[in-house]
């Protein structure tokens, strides 16, 4: 379910954000709750490896992995720009969002140049077809507008 939110206040953007900014944030996440990592594999079904790709962000990972852990440490993230913001607390919703983020701003063939990505990219996560990648992901919320954050329930 797709939480609204009304008032959002982030600091400026300077700069968009990156994999490994990102995967940050998820380890500030697993360490407020104590989490270890061992913990987390088993929470998971992350192998030790897997896991260890994640939070150094060595690898373009897909975001399902990503909801994965965020139930796990008990997290949702939250997408915000100056208008409104979206708690995304399983990965189904972000297709939700999407389309309604670009609504009116973009059509499906524009934020695809934009962002420098496929049009079928986007149409299939979109449709529920395909799981998006972290770096893809970023690169939408930027070219939207959309600051993230990652937050506890």
């Amino acid at each position: 379910m797709i939480l609204p939110n009304k008032v959002c206040i982030f600091a400026p953007k300077i700069i968009e954000m990156d994999r490994i900014t990102f995967s940050s944030l998820l380890i500030k996440q697993r360490e407020k709750r104590n989490i270890g990592k061992n913990e987390l594999c088993r929470m998971t079904g992350f192998t030790f490896l897997q896991l260890q790709r994640l939070e150094s962000a060595s690898n373009n990972f897909n975001m399902s992995l990503v909801f994965r852990y965020l139930v796990s440490v008990e997290a949702v993230l939250i997408l915000c720009n100056d208008n409104n913001s979206c708690t995304l607390q399983e990965y189904d919703e972000y297709a939700t969002w999407l389309a309604n983020a670009r609504n009116g701003l973009y059509s499906l063939r524009k934020l695809a140049e934009t962002a420098n990505c496929s049009y079928s990219a986007i149409t299939n996560v979109e449709r529920g077809k395909t799981v998006i990648s972290i770096d893809l992901f970023l690169k939408l919320a930027d070219t939207l507008g959309y600051t993230i954050k990652i937050e506890p329930k």
